[in-house]
């Protein structure tokens, strides 16, 4: 089975993260599989487990929640081709065996409160272009949020986002050249 996160930039570029361990880690520590070093997110936030069985999601004793679907979870949760995950404010689709084909990009609001999913119209293409010393903002702010929708020290303002965006490629390319990370 192969099993991969999928992650939007906020100009549309998709990046897969594909799981190739029977358990991955997913938070802000650096021994984590998937790191995403935002403050917003636990050191150890979320778990995705391999097995003959299916793929399965579990919190791991998150301060902010990890989602499911739009659904805190509580229990653990069997992933399916097309589910979303959100972790912070960085919201991944699962992709099982290349399933869905096709995955629509789900823009991100940032407010103080934390990350929501933006509304189903609004539109990653339609994000301004980012600056060219960032070529992979993808955490940022959705088009239309606001700079003091951000909470100052929250962790989650465009430079963080982007520098999540490439500490993540970082890790994808390592593990590609079969580097430790």
């Amino acid at each position: 089975m192969d099993v991969r996160l999928v992650i939007f930039t906020r100009n549309g570029q998709r990046r897969d993260f594909p799981l190739q361990k029977p358990q991955t880690l997913i938070g802000r520590a650096v021994e984590c599989d998937l790191q995403i070093p935002l403050a917003i997110v636990s050191r150890r936030h979320c778990q995705i487990t391999l097995s003959e069985k299916g793929a399965l999601l579990q919190d791991v004793g998150s301060s902010n929640g990890t989602f499911y679907n739009g659904q805190r979870v509580i229990t653990d949760e069997t992933l399916k081709a097309g589910d979303r995950i959100r972790v912070g404010p960085i919201n991944l689709t699962v992709v099982i065996d290349g399933q869905p084909e096709n995955i629509e990009p789900t823009p991100i609001v940032l407010t103080a409160e934390g990350a929501e999913p933006g509304p189903p119209n609004a539109s990653p293409a339609a994000a301004p272009a980012a600056p060219a010393n960032n070529p992979v903002a993808g955490a940022g702010p959705t088009p239309g949020a606001e700079a003091s929708d951000t909470a100052p020290g929250d962790g989650m303002d465009d430079s963080t986002s982007a520098e999540a965006m490439r500490v993540l490629e970082a890790m994808q390319a390592k593990k590609a050249a079969g580097q430790p990370s």
